[in-house]
């Protein structure tokens, strides 16, 4: 069968790549081809046809000493622990080999043996590990630690991820196993979590009794801080626990040669291993798989429909509202309750309280215990740097709910309703949610802020002020942010659409980083205003009444001015919508 699984699966693949050559006749695909493949070249094909990187090799700048291989090998370890354990903990669904309703209908009632299926799969996704592994060893291939050279990174990730593969279809063998052992998948999550939290308990209580704290050295600087991790990953117990994922992390972080094929006949165990577990589970997956296979069809369908949510199941029992809605007020608010509402448990009051319970508890022990300003560091850089990416990406990340409109506008054009009313509701739960995150993201990283920089001063003056203006100036800017996919999914609808799918392939990549380019000019010039404005308050601010009520000023100011650019951007676009023809728009 492995001549005709071959067939199969080589002329799917040709008839893929006619499709996609097809459809670059439309403009919308072919400058998103063109976006695509220069953004491919400039990043990835350049560097192999201008050869390696100065800093590639051992010795080169920027270079890490070859002494951190052994302990970027237990990161590794770690990295995959933590990546398997989540296989065995989080998943709830049946075991299911994922297959479409043309190979369901066409290999499911053929002669073929559940081994034999088996082997078609892991034929089947060795396509997306090799694209994979030739676009990840591109990408790290200037940042290769010792000249291991790209076939040997490249023969590494296959390792990496060809095993991940593995392991994850034989956790889903292993889970259904339990599940017709009567192990409720509940009671198998409690059980897998409560042996991770023993194990790990036990490791840490070993490595407080046995491994000093870290001193001064230990902070010198990141490779010396690694150095101390990775010797804490590398002794026993806790290297007997990584041991099999250092096996298969190895063979990446080994220099070509002779180190290289030592380091690979273990991970080729694991490898070996893995695929014995899988191809002799006895285990039936074929009734999870046509449900699969008919759900995925659903939604595909519902996709080229325009309607994201028609596939998707009920719930079960009935959501209760965040809050009252009044039987009068504005319309914006009875929006965002429908939308929390279909948000689930996440957005509840309850939620919110245990989350900034938890911060609470975080930070007084921060400040209870007596811990470097290197921590401190730590705890307001990352928090911060995450609230900044998705303050930016949240938008975009978002886009594909706030393009759930455009499937809606008969239904919303029947409302007695203006246009202004319809964007500012469809806008309002999404801005919510992204200023609630950020507010709680803020609290989490600007207390850390004056004791990482060792001035208390700061933390009780300027940056009170600094936090309740950031504060302040968040929900006017995340509804800006918002409001730009939204007029693009107005004015420009069939590539709103496009770019905002679930499609793969260059010319949907290429659409993608053509809106998000569009998206950060747009950002740009909205911003100017607020910033100009902001910075004259400052410094009149500043002159006059000192630093502290400068930093309220500008904050005012600038939310002052966004506030005002989002209720003009409401306005004009409720205007579009009002003005928008579906039918016209998007012939299909």
């Amino acid at each position: 069968m492995t001549r005709a699984f071959l067939y199969l699966q080589i002329t799917s693949v040709r008839n893929s790549l006619v499709q996609r050559f097809r459809r670059l006749r439309q403009p919308k695909y072919l400058f998103g081809a063109l976006a695509g493949g220069a953004y491919f070249y400039f990043f990835f094909f350049r560097r192999v046809w201008h050869g390696p990187a100065a800093g590639a090799g051992p010795g080169a700048p920027g270079a890490l000493a070859a002494s951190l291989a052994p302990h970027l090998v237990a990161f590794g370890a770690l990295v995959l622990f933590i990546i398997t354990a989540l296989a065995w903990i989080v998943p709830s669904g049946r075991a299911a080999l994922q297959f479409s309703e043309a190979e369901v209908a066409f290999l499911f009632p053929a002669p073929v043996t559940r081994r034999r299926l088996i082997h078609f799969k892991l034929l089947r996704s060795q396509l997306g590990i090799l694209l994979s592994t030739f676009f990840l060893s591109l990408i790290f291939r200037r940042t290769s630690f010792f000249g291991g050279g790209l076939v040997a990174h490249a023969a590494g990730w296959w390792l990496i991820l060809s095993t991940l593969n593995l392991h994850f279809i034989g956790a889903s063998f292993a889970r259904e196993q339990l599940l017709d052992l009567g192990l409720h998948p509940a009671r198998r999550r409690a059980l897998a979590l409560a042996g991770l939290i023993a194990v790990v308990a036990g490791c840490w209580w070993w490595v407080g009794g046995h491994v000093p704290a870290p001193d001064a050295a230990d902070y010198a600087g990141p490779a010396a801080f690694a150095r101390y991790c990775g010797n804490i990953l590398r002794q026993p117990p806790v290297s007997w626990l990584l041991a099999p994922f250092a096996w298969v992390a190895h063979p990446y972080f080994a220099p070509a040669g002779a180190e290289f094929l030592r380091a690979l006949a273990p991970a080729l165990l694991v490898l070996a291993a893995h695929y014995w577990w899988v191809t002799h589970a006895d285990v039936s997956f074929e009734e999870a798989s046509i449900d699969q296979a008919r759900r995925h069809a659903d939604k595909v369908a519902a996709a080229r429909s325009g309607d994201w949510r028609a596939a998707r199941h009920p719930p079960t029992k009935a959501r209760p509202a965040a809050f009252a809605l009044a039987p009068t007020g504005l319309v914006a608010v009875a929006f965002l309750w429908k939308n929390l509402i279909a948000l689930g448990p996440f957005f509840r009051v309850r939620t919110w309280l245990v989350l900034l319970g938890l911060v609470a508890c975080f930070q007084a022990w921060a400040f209870a215990t007596d811990h470097r300003p290197e921590f401190h560091t730590v705890a307001t850089i990352v928090p911060l740097a995450i609230g900044g990416w998705l303050l930016v990406m949240g938008p975009m990340l978002m886009r594909r709910d706030l393009r759930l409109m455009v499937t809606h506008f008969d239904l919303l054009k029947s409302y007695p309703l203006s246009g202004w009313q319809v964007v500012l509701g469809s806008l309002l739960s999404p801005l919510v949610l992204l200023a609630a995150i950020e507010w709680l993201l803020l609290l989490i990283g600007a207390p850390n802020l004056g004791a990482a920089e060792r001035a208390p001063d700061l933390a009780a003056g300027a940056l009170g002020a600094g936090t309740l203006g950031i504060a302040l100036v968040l929900p006017p800017l995340a509804g800006l942010l918002l409001s730009i996919p939204f007029a693009a999914t107005l004015y420009f609808p069939a590539w709103a659409e496009s770019a905002g799918s679930r499609g793969g392939g260059i010319e949907m990549l290429g659409q993608r980083l053509i809106f998000f380019a569009g998206y950060i000019v747009v950002l740009l010039a909205a911003l100017l205003p607020a910033v100009a404005c902001g910075g004259l308050a400052a410094f009149i601010g500043y002159k006059l009444v000192g630093m502290v009520c400068a930093v309220v000023v500008t904050a005012l100011t600038a939310a002052v001015i966004i506030g005002a650019e989002f209720a003009a951007v409401v306005w004009w676009l409720g205007d579009r919508f009002e003005q928008f023809d579906l039918s016209a728009e998007t012939p299909r």
